[in-house]
């Protein structure tokens, strides 16, 4: 996933987290997240589908389904929604 912090400023990557925190059910400021949807709505959901639930034809992200590799606390979103993820599939030999 690419960096959006040059797309979305500070305030925009808060506004963000805390939409993809409500995705997953997790306790985030409301306001914030109202906006976040909006950001959301026309910088993510091409990728990440307008439910959070992915486009498995893009290998995308599931955001709903409790599971985060890179982990789920504020910090660690904002991380990943202002500077992208450039991870690699994890070997499941062994």
């Amino acid at each position: 996933m690419p960096g959006w912090g040059a797309v979305l400023n500070d305030k925009g990557v808060e506004e963000v987290t805390a939409y993809v925190q409500q995705l997953n059910t997790l306790e985030a400021d409301a306001t914030l997240a109202i906006a976040g949807q909006t950001q959301y709505a026309t910088n993510c959901a091409a990728c990440h589908g307008a439910e959070g639930k992915g486009i498995p034809a893009l290998c995308s992200t599931f955001l709903t389904n409790y599971f985060w590799l890179y982990g789920g606390s504020p910090g660690v979103i904002s991380q990943s929604i202002l500077y992208g993820r450039n991870g690699q599939m994890p070997a499941h030999r062994d």
